[in-house]
């Protein structure tokens, strides 16, 4: 019995169906064995990104290691660097530097004379910063900093943060055992921030957490104290969003007026993926015994903090046999210290790489394929079907790829994949079983009546696809330069096209930004509508915010092009709310998805008849938008193309 369409359809569908469902039950059932899979995958595209040269990520010098590397142990006769050492390296950095990062924990006094030379060098330089851990796990065992003694208690105290969290606070990383640099040397520190570090299911480290809860309050990691103290970034402008984001508000570089915010993607526990910018050595590097050694020669230590002004060091050990190390994406080998200089890197940087997921992979990546894979089913013969789901799992490796590389952005490859070929296989086999069948009735049919070449055309026959306008309630806006021709009439093409581009350019922000949809440039004028190809129920408040901010950004402006010695800018902006015909217009040779109707035309002649650097709306758009606006209502106008007065009111 040969299957109908709809029905070969909903059986396709629901093989379909089972495959997806049969992956991610098994990804959640056996998840130390599919997520180091992805994770393994997505190392191969780190490799790819730090051993191609175009690919390599921009490295900000801001940040340098200072290693304690073989070199400076060789230079030692006892192999072991003691404090009175590194306070002259701390010294030597002094303020010049924007932070000494040491990546220790002191956990105890040694000899006191020593220890109170590196405490007084600390003191002094005012940008030095100290490890401790956390002892950061999942949520469970609380935080009692009664066990610490009084002098650690109150160093750590100085040192937790009260942050803004939106959401549940419970999934973020608990501080459970903390260990801390002692008290004589931390406390004269600029601050202390724990270096703990989790590694992933396969032992990789991937992540770096930046808050652990202690009590309702939190503790920074270290590579967060810094960056946020560097960026004049308070703990009160910080903004967490458990499972979304970390915000730092208004960050700002030495020097610099200019502030930004800073949105950090987090996992539910407060982590971050590490962006790793290449294989140990990416990053400058002053060996420590270099720094040391440079105050024998005043010039020398001049130049090296001249070249060090302003920086980020990290001063860890990394010399063979004694370093922490630890797998990384692009080295097996990589020095712990590395870790949380791509931390820093990263977050200065802005370059954050972020992770779909399952419900972003499963509604933005596996149901797409899925739906081209049925598609594709339904209209390619069993050969052609697995071509096409061949060259699927092809192009969704190089997206993925381009995705990861130009994007910043983490797709799982193996999960699609295994949904691709499952599918396949399974679709494939079902298919194969009908087409034979199918086959066998059009020869039988068919075979006296036409050679097998004509069967095998029918057999291929395809659909065309095609496309309606629609009819829909939408908010047109138009506005218009008051006096435009006039003032360019004189004016050089490339000014008046210079002045056009930039006003046009921020006028689009705005309407952008408010998910307005540009219709189509008139001159100087411009014709945008709100509400379709996306659905908005409140598409008149949208357009007359946006109108508003129009208005204010010519504003401004026009300042400037005042201060410049150009034109006067004023605009006029006219609104209106109707049943207008949307969709593809035009030839086969040009289409143009725009609106059409009297609406179109009324929201025209109200830019026409508004006051200059004023807004007029209709009624229909004052009753959409006005519990959400301010508005005063004017005398009815009459407008060309219409018998009756329009109802008209004027944003102040």
């Amino acid at each position: 019995m040969q299957a109908s369409p709809n029905g070969r359809l909903l059986v396709t569908a629901g093989l379909l169906a089972a495959v997806l469902i049969l992956s991610h039950a098994l990804h959640w059932a056996v998840p130390e064995l599919f997520e180091p899979l992805a994770a393994q995958v997505t190392d191969r595209l780190f490799t790819l990104r730090s051993s191609v040269e175009f690919l390599k990520p921009q490295y900000d010098d801001t940040v340098v290691h200072v290693p304690i590397d073989d070199r400076s142990l060789r230079e030692r006769v006892d192999f072991y660097l003691d404090r009175v050492e590194y306070a002259r390296v701390v010294r030597n950095l002094g303020s010049a530097v924007g932070a000494q990062f040491h990546d220790a924990i002191f956990a105890g006094p040694q000899s006191a004379e020593d220890d109170a030379e590196l405490a007084e060098a600390t003191a002094k330089a005012g940008t030095v910063y100290y490890g401790m851990a956390a002892g950061a796990a999942p949520s469970g065992e609380e935080f009692d900093a009664s066990v610490l003694e009084p002098a650690a208690r109150e160093v750590l105290e100085r040192n937790l943060w009260r942050v803004q969290v939106s959401g549940d606070a419970d999934s973020l990383l608990s501080t459970t055992r903390p260990f801390l640099t002692f008290p004589e040397l931390s406390g004269p520190a600029r601050g202390m921030g724990f270096l703990d570090i989790i590694p992933d299911r396969d032992g990789v480290y991937r992540r770096a957490p930046l808050l652990a809860r202690a009590g309702d309050r939190f503790v920074p990691s270290l590579p967060l104290l810094v960056v946020c103290d560097y960026l004049s970034v308070g703990p009160e402008s910080v903004e967490v969003q458990p499972g979304r984001a970390i915000t730092l508000r208004g960050a700002r570089r030495p020097g610099s007026t200019e502030a930004r915010d800073i949105r950090i993607p987090i996992d539910d526990r407060g982590q971050m993926i590490i962006n790793y910018i290449g294989p140990w050595g990416r990053m400058s590097s002053y060996p420590f015994m270099v720094i040391f050694d440079a105050s024998d020669d005043r010039f020398e230590l001049e130049d090296l903090q001249e070249e060090l002004a302003g920086k980020i060091a990290i001063i860890s050990e990394v010399a063979t046999g004694q370093g922490d190390v630890g797998p990384v994406p692009v080295d097996p080998l990589f020095p712990r210290a590395g870790i949380h200089a791509n931390v820093i890197h990263g977050i200065l940087t802005g370059e954050f790489l972020r992770e779909l997921t399952r419900t972003e992979m499963l509604l933005w990546v596996e149901l797409p394929l899925l739906i081209l894979l049925l598609l594709a089913s339904m209209r390619f013969h069993t050969m052609l079907f697995v071509g096409f789901a061949a060259g699927l799992v092809l192009l969704y490796h190089v997206g993925a790829a381009l995705i990861f590389l130009y994007g910043n952005m983490i797709l799982n490859i193996p999960r699609p994949v295994i949904v691709l070929v499952l599918s396949t296989l399974m679709v494939a086999a079902y298919h194969y079983h009908l087409e034979s069948q199918a086959r066998a009735v059009l020869r039988s049919t068919f075979d006296a009546y036409f050679p097998p070449s004509v069967v095998d055309k029918i057999m291929a026959h395809s659909a065309q696809l095609t496309s309606a306008a629609q009819k829909k309630e939408l908010t047109i806006l138009f506005s218009d330069i008051v006096g435009f021709t006039k003032h360019t009439s004189a004016m050089e093409a490339g000014q008046v096209r210079r002045l056009l581009n930039e006003y046009f350019e921020r006028m689009i922000e705005i309407v952008f930004e408010h998910q307005g949809t540009l219709d189509k440039f008139i001159g100087d004028g411009l014709m945008v509508f709100f509400g379709d190809p996306e659905s908005q129920s409140d598409h008149a408040v949208r357009c007359v915010r946006a109108g508003i901010e129009m208005q204010k950004a010519a504003r401004e402006l026009g300042e400037v092009w005042a201060g410049r010695g150009d034109m006067p800018l004023q605009i006029r902006v006219g609104i209106n709310t109707g049943q207008v015909v949307v969709g593809n217009m035009g030839s086969s040779r040009r289409l143009s998805y725009t609106v059409l109707g009297e609406p179109v035309n009324v929201a025209q002649r109200l830019e026409s008849s508004a006051p200059v650097g004023g807004i007029l709306i209709s009624a229909r758009t004052y009753e959409l938008a006005k519990d959400a606006i301010e508005a005063q209502r004017r005398d009815p106008i009459r407008v060309k193309g219409i018998d009756h007065p329009i109802q008209v009111y004027e944003i102040p």
